[in-house]
Formats: C-alpha cells, structure tokens, sequence
C-alpha cells in the first residue's frame, strides 16, 4: 500500500459517457428546458410527457431575453406537454437575477433528497448552462443532463464558402468579412467575467486565455479583448471542436479560417470532440498543468453545449480558473440549426457524490 495523489484520470473514471438517450426512466420529479426558437427546443418535453413520466413532475421553463416572439412559438409545445406534468414554472433569464431566482424556485419545490432531475441542454446557452448547474449541483440530486443534436447547423457549407470567397479577396478585410458575416448572432450585448467563478487574476501572474470559439467571430474577438483588458494575457490555446460525424469535417478548418488562426502556432491550436465531454475536460487539464507554475488561466467559450460540460467540471476542479461568457444582441433565427436528430444523455447520477469525487481532485489517499 502506498500514497497516491489524487489527479484527473481519478476523475475522468468516474464521471459517466455519453450514450443514446434509450427507455425513459419511470419517473421524473423535475424537468428544466430552455424555451428556444430552434425545432429542437420542446422535443424532450413532448417525449417526457407524452411517455407519462412527468406526473408529479413540474417542468422549469428558461426563457430568453432575446427573439422573444421567435421563442414562444414553440411556446404551445411546452404548455402542451406540461398538461401531463404537475406545474409550468417560467423564469425570464436576467443576467444579475437568474441564479438567485432559480435557487429560490428550487427551493420553494422543496425537491426530496435524491429527485430525478432531467436537464434539457439542447438549446441551453452558455450564459444559462452555467449558473443551472451550479445551482444543481449545490443540491442533493440525481441529474441527467439530455441533448437532442440537430439535422442540419448553421452555417451550411455553401454559405460559408461564400463569405470565404469575400474573405479572400478582401484580404486586407478578412477578419472583419467574418465579423460582419454574423453567421449565428448578431452583435454582442456585452462580455464579463462570471460571477460564479473566479472573476480575474487573482495574483501578478501572466495570463494564459483558452479560447473554445465557433462560427461567431464577432463574439469570439470579443472575448478575447475583453480578457487582455482585465488581465496581463501572455499567450492564448484556441480549442476547435471537432463534430462527431464525418460529414461536418470540414467546419474544423472553416472554424479555424473564421477566426483568423492562419498565424497561430499550430501547438497552440487543438483539437477537442464536440460530444463526448471528457475530452474538454482532459484538454484544458492538459494546459492548466503545462502552465499552472508560472500562469493564471481564463477561458473564454462558445463551444458546443457538451464542450460547456467538460469546462464546468474542470471549473469545479479549479476554483482560480476564470470564466469569461459573452450574450449577444440576437440570434439568427433563419440561420441556426434546424431539424432534429440523435439524442443523448449523461448520467451523472447523484450530486452528493459526484460533489465528492471533485472534492477529492490532487488530494492524498491510499492506493493499493
């Protein structure tokens, strides 16, 4: 027997896959959706009601600021479903009130210990997913979290190309071509440190900024001056979410194009899978330990929805690392993704000891 240090594969053996979302569980005692414009968006909570698991179940419906009138078309969908649920429970999303009003609406549910919570993250953004699972998390439940993919995401191949086409021959424009393009939002409301994790560098530190961007180039140079603004950043990795199907190959190098990357070095630049979680997780690990002794970290993201999964996880783990999220002006409604496709889940079961598990990351114990 010897001592052993607790470190991430630890914690990457205990956190569960992702797989298929099969036969639905007997039952739910709360579901929480985002009311989305996207087809997506109710898909679940039609399932889950029309299987008659949502009984004694309310559902927790987030709404959006933005595209108010394009969400509550789908609006119909949710009460529908919810006439086999015990209640409909609206949020409006505000950036300084959202966690304290979902805590106090948990609260008041007065939820038993163990409660099977299922948490719909098909169109949940960056600035929801956050603070949901913190405020999760800090109670003694039993979460999934379930994804419903898309047929068909935003931009199509031929759109790209198009404003590639510009791109290029506007060379000295070509960053702004991809800017004003406004693939999936338009404009940006505003960028900030999240209040739920480490806001800034906390010491005298250079700073090491991971960027996790997307087809918003706009939102993405945002993100990035935000943080030179609040911080001494020193170097920047950029983490390309790689799709899982073939036919999306090619959004890996139009990602890297939108966003300008050509000069960047290529050890700088990597890939991580844009479904199975763990890999985000075990990537901004890798950087945190080849940086950790002389660098402070901050990650800015507008990764995938299991991308914000791994780096909430990773969040848990490093109470220093800082968060930056931006909200955008509005979202482009005819060009974002449309259709339905595979769904899936992750169990990651009970909170109290999923807590514990985290709790134990680079802490000693015996081995055998």
């Amino acid at each position: 027997m010897e001592i052993g240090r607790s470190d991430i594969s630890d914690v990457l053996s205990c956190l569960p896959d992702v797989n298929p979302l099969g036969k639905l569980p007997v039952k739910v005692d709360l579901l929480l959706c985002t009311l989305g414009f996207e087809d997506r968006a109710p898909a679940l909570a039609n399932r889950f009601s029309e299987e008659g698991v949502l009984q004694e179940a309310p559902v927790i419906l987030i709404e959006y600021p933005t595209n108010i009138a394009d969400n509550e078309a789908n609006l119909i969908h949710f009460e529908t479903a919810a006439k086999k649920a015990a209640a409909l429970l609206r949020i409006r999303y505000a950036r300084n009130s959202y966690f304290r009003a979902l805590t106090e609406t948990l609260a008041a549910l007065h939820l038993r210990i163990g409660a099977r919570v299922i948490f719909d993250i098909s169109t949940c953004s960056s600035f929801v997913f956050y603070p949901t699972m913190k405020a999760l998390m800090e109670l003694d439940l039993d979460i999934t979290l379930v994804y419903s993919e898309a047929s068909e995401y935003s931009p199509t191949r031929e759109e790209w190309e198009e404003v590639a086409r510009k791109a290029t021959q506007e060379n000295s424009m070509f960053a702004e071509s991809f800017e004003n393009a406004e693939f999936q939002t338009i404009g940006v409301d505003d960028v900030y440190a999240s209040s739920l994790f480490s806001e800034m560098n906390s010491g005298n530190r250079p700073t090491i900024f991971v960027a996790v961007p997307n087809f918003s180039a706009g939102r993405m140079n945002a993100l990035v001056t935000r943080d030179q603004e609040i911080n001494k950043t020193s170097d920047c990795f950029w983490l390309i979410g790689e799709p899982p199907s073939s036919e999306n190959e090619w959004r890996i190098e139009a990602v890297r194009t939108t966003n300008n990357l050509r000069t960047v070095d290529p050890s700088n630049v990597r890939l991580v899978s844009t479904l199975h979680y763990k890999e985000m997780l075990k990537a901004l690990e890798d950087i945190w330990v080849e940086t950790r002794h002389s660098y402070y970290m901050s990650i800015g993201t507008l990764g995938s929805k299991m991308q914000h999964v791994g780096t909430y996880f990773f969040l848990c783990l490093h109470k220093d690392v800082g968060l930056l999220l931006t909200e955008p002006k509005s979202f482009r409604t005819e060009r974002y993704s449309s259709g339905l496709c595979q769904t899936w889940q992750i169990c990651l079961g009970e909170t109290r000891l999923l807590r514990d598990v985290l709790e134990k990351y680079m802490t000693f114990r015996w081995k055998l």
